[in-house]
């Protein structure tokens, strides 16, 4: 059966927070900038789910139990003059535990990657697609990326995502393609997708 979606609530943070450590336990990069055992990371992470939650940005996928299987944060991003200026990422944002400094040059790098590839055009941006280790390959992906991609054919826009080598296949089905790529220390790299503009919402119904 599909996975139902909803606009989660606070009280789905400290859930939502145990997938995103599920579907990114073996991640390189969590490894490396945010190690599991250190609770400052764990705080950190529910709050900025929290924040995210009371801007309505982001959607789970449940199973009929109710259960969260996954999540994703889709990002209108209108074409502005002037354009807003770019975030910069400082190590005192990250935990003393990992590797901050790491983390400051590959987020500055999505940050800046993303700015020029897709900042010149109104867009659709998938700035985080979470599935639960156990969930993935079962269609909770597709559930979440669909609605983002319609919701970009249905005003012209594109969409863009800053995506994994484990997630680039998928987002390919849905039309992304490999614009640049960065390669980083410990094998991290990240697939610059852009997907175009298409004329109707049904393209990948």
């Amino acid at each position: 059966m599909a996975p139902i979606l909803r606009e989660p609530s606070l009280d789905d943070a400290v859930e939502m927070r145990a997938v995103q450590n599920s579907a990114f336990n073996d991640s390189a990069l969590n490894i490396r900038c945010f190690p599991h055992s250190d609770p400052k990371t764990e705080a950190s992470q529910i709050e900025w789910i929290k924040d995210k939650i009371k801007l309505k940005e982001l959607t789970v996928a449940c199973d009929e139990e109710g259960q969260i299987l996954g999540w994703s944060r889709w990002v209108r991003r209108p074409l502005q003059d002037p354009r807003p200026p770019r975030p910069v990422f400082t190590p005192d944002m990250y935990p003393e535990s990992g590797d901050p400094e790491f983390a400051v040059k590959f987020f500055q790098t999505n940050v800046e990657k993303t700015e020029n590839i897709a900042g010149s055009e109104n867009f659709m941006f998938l700035s985080m697609l979470v599935v639960r280790k156990d969930a993935q390959r079962k269609g909770v992906g597709s559930a979440l990326i669909k609605p983002g991609v319609q919701a970009a054919d249905e005003e012209g826009w594109i969409c863009y995502v800053n995506g994994t080598d484990g997630g680039k296949g998928l987002y390919e089905k849905f039309g992304f393609r490999t614009v640049e790529t960065s390669s980083f220390a410990d094998g991290i790299v990240t697939n610059h997708m852009k997907r175009e503009a298409k004329g109707t919402a049904n393209s990948h119904q």
